[in-house]
C-alpha cells in the first residue's frame, strides 16, 4: 500500500496514534523516545532505553522492525515487552478482552485492516 492510497482511509494514522498514546500510558514509557534514557527496571537495575519502537539513528528500516517485533505477532509480543521491564501490573485494561481487542485493531500493522472511527465508537469496550 502507498501512501497515495491512504487519501480514502486517512483515519488508519489517527487509530495507529491514538493505539500508541495507549500504549505509552500503559507502559509508563514512551514510544519514540529518540535520545537515550536510564530507566528503573522492575528489578531495580538502571537500563538505557530508546523507547519502545525508538531506535539509534532513527533508522526506518530498523523501526519497523522494532514494531513487527513489538505488534506483529499479537498481543503476547506486545505483553511480553511490557513484561521485559515496565511496571503493568497495575493495568487493569490488559486483562480486559474488549480492551485488548480494540487497541490490537487500533494497531494492526495492515493499515487497511484498523479500526474505523465509527466502528471505534461501537466497539463493546466504549460502551462499556
Amino acid at each position: 500500500m502507498r501512501v497515495e492510497d491512504f487519501a480514502e482511509i486517512a483515519y488508519t494514522f489517527d487509530m495507529w496514534s491514538l493505539g500508541s498514546i495507549l500504549v505509552e500510558i500503559l507502559s509508563g514509557f514512551p514510544l519514540w523516545l529518540s535520545l537515550k534514557s536510564r530507566v528503573i527496571g522492575l528489578d531495580g537495575r538502571s537500563i538505557t532505553n530508546y523507547g519502545l519502537f525508538g531506535v539509534a539513528g532513527r533508522d526506518h528500516s530498523k523501526i519497523l522492525k522494532k514494531q513487527i517485533e513489538i505488534l506483529g505477532h499479537g498481543y503476547q509480543s506486545l505483553l511480553q515487552t511490557f513484561k521485559k521491564g515496565f511496571d503493568y501490573r497495575g493495568q487493569q485494561w490488559l486483562a480486559d478482552k474488549s480492551f485488548v481487542d480494540m487497541l490490537m485493531q487500533m494497531l494492526s500493522m495492515k493499515p487497511e485492516a484498523r479500526i474505523n472511527p465509527i466502528e471505534l465508537a461501537r466497539h463493546a469496550f466504549m460502551k462499556m
